[in-house]
């Protein structure tokens, strides 16, 4: 089968895009950035989409000629200056499920996310919700699936985040000392279920809820992964909701800009609410029982990459911020040279502002290279 995958380079429409792949499938990924996608797989038919200018069918329409499927893995937890969450999670797709209904493709699988609703707390979680809605209501094969949180190798945003925290040193501060309850589910559970769902016999026209077999607290889950990356036992701290409320809005201010941070408001809300659903609906539907998260932690040992990203993830904004030394210090190198001043400080200056300077870029380099 030919699928159009959106989001492909992100975590699970890039694995989604592997599935299909070793499944024998031809996979068509789309993605804003087409020669990053292109960069790690040179071999496929890469198409370079943008949910937040692609918003009109005929944008979609002529991206949809000849596939037989279509999944729909674009997602962002918050929006930016460069990215529109109404375009991403509404416009975007609702252009692209209107263009399937169009071009005859009838087979879309909506990767949404557990608790969508039209009223809830989160504009992450409305949009998401308006999106399925739409689909909803068209003649095709349509599934959407709300699945709670998902993990595998590799991570990103949410799933980061935990692991982030697992391995703070001394205590592992949480929201209400993590109590709230998740249904993890794990990422090739997932990427089997869409295998399945988009044959042409498989069920449709149905709304499930992708879960693991084994319900977990956050603290459960950040001391899971604690111990998977193999860091010794550590206190939980029990933070109030307030405080950890404070810091994410220094992450909005971040993420506006970037279009990223350790921690920003809406994962903290998602991390508020319960992502619990029966695990026999969506067993039924797919033809097998998905794994607990016990289990999946056990077949997928932690690497040395793992840890490395785990203990750097909070100090990601402390490298950012290592510009604006480096700045200052060329600013001094400049004015050394110009200006005149102790033979003592002028290499002094210039070798620590080029120290910065080399600092600045390897750091960049590497979060680059975290993408």
């Amino acid at each position: 089968m030919r699928v159009l995958v959106t989001g492909a380079t992100g975590f699970i429409g890039g694995h989604v895009v592997a599935a299909l792949l070793a499944a024998g499938h031809e996979p068509v990924p789309c993605a804003r950035d087409k020669t990053f996608g292109k960069r790690r797989l040179p071999g496929l038919e890469w198409l370079k989409i943008d949910f937040n200018t692609d918003t009109s069918v005929e944008d979609w329409l002529t991206q949809v000629q000849g596939v037989d499927a279509v999944v729909n893995c674009a997602g962002i937890l918050q929006g930016s200056l460069g990215q529109s969450m109404a375009h991403v999670h509404r416009t975007g797709p609702i252009a692209l499920f209107e263009a399937c209904a169009r071009a005859g493709v009838r087979r879309v699988v909506q990767i949404s996310a557990i608790g969508a609703d039209p009223n809830g707390a989160t504009a992450f979680s409305r949009s998401k919700a308006e999106a399925d809605e739409f689909l909803t209501g068209l003649d095709l094969d349509w599934i959407v699936l709300r699945p709670s949180l998902v993990y595998g190798a590799g991570s990103y945003g949410g799933t980061s985040l935990l692991r982030g925290l697992a391995a703070l040193p001394v205590a592992i501060p949480l929201p209400d000392g993590g109590r709230q309850r998740f249904q993890p589910i794990h990422i090739d559970d997932l990427t089997r279920s869409i295998l399945r769902l988009i044959e042409p016999d498989a069920p449709a026209r149905l709304i499930l809820e992708p879960v693991g077999s084994q319900v977990r607290s956050v603290r459960e889950i950040v001391l899971g992964l604690r111990a998977w990356l193999g860091i010794a036992p550590a206190p939980v701290l029990a933070l109030p909701m307030g405080v950890l409320r404070a810091f994410a809005k220094l992450g909005d201010l971040a993420g506006l800009f970037t279009g990223q941070g350790t921690l920003r408001s809406t994962a903290l809300k998602q991390m508020e609410l319960d992502n619990t659903a029966p695990v026999e609906p969506f067993a039924a539907a797919v033809g097998f029982t998905p794994r607990s998260f016990d289990e999946g932690l056990a077949r997928m040992p932690s690497q040395v990459q793992d840890r490395w990203h785990a203990r750097l993830y909070f100090l990601r904004p402390l490298i950012l911020l290592s510009w604006v030394p480096a700045f200052f210090a060329l600013g001094g190198i400049v004015a050394a040279l110009t200006r005149g001043t102790d033979d003592f400080m002028v290499p002094v200056g210039i070798i620590s502002g080029v120290f910065l300077f080399v600092l600045a870029l390897v750091a960049a380099w590497a979060l680059r290279s975290q993408r």
